[in-house]
């Protein structure tokens, strides 16, 4: 896998110079820790198996504007992204649901919303 010409699409390295969706907890913004940000087409490509799989969270984020998610809705949300994460074989993408998914379990911990800012 990542031979063929496609290849560069599974590498993180292949996003950094992407404009970045940041995704953190919405009372902590001044708190860098808190917040992480994602290069957009791999966003993109997450909230498009959030549709394609017909999800309901995932496909809301809205990569150019804000996106909040309620304590309650972020238990369902990190479902949502354990499920793509059990289905991909994308390196990239694992990554990116990896990162997004110890912040929404941050925020269940601390009972805080989550922001999604995007650029």
């Amino acid at each position: 896998m990542g031979d063929n010409e496609f290849g560069d699409r599974l590498r993180l390295g292949t996003y950094k110079e992407d404009p970045e969706v940041h995704f953190g907890l919405a009372e902590k913004r001044e708190n860098a820790a808190d917040w992480t940000g994602v290069p957009e087409r791999l966003v993109n490509r997450l909230t498009s198996l959030g549709e394609a799989y017909e999800l309901h969270y995932l496909p809301r984020i809205d990569i150019y504007g804000d996106t909040v998610f309620k304590n309650e809705q972020c238990k369902a949300l990190d479902a949502e992204l354990q499920f793509v994460r059990g289905i991909v074989k994308d390196p990239a993408l694992a990554k990116t649901v990896d990162r997004i998914s110890d912040l929404v379990k941050t925020a269940l911990a601390r009972s805080q919303r989550l922001v999604v800012s995007g650029n």
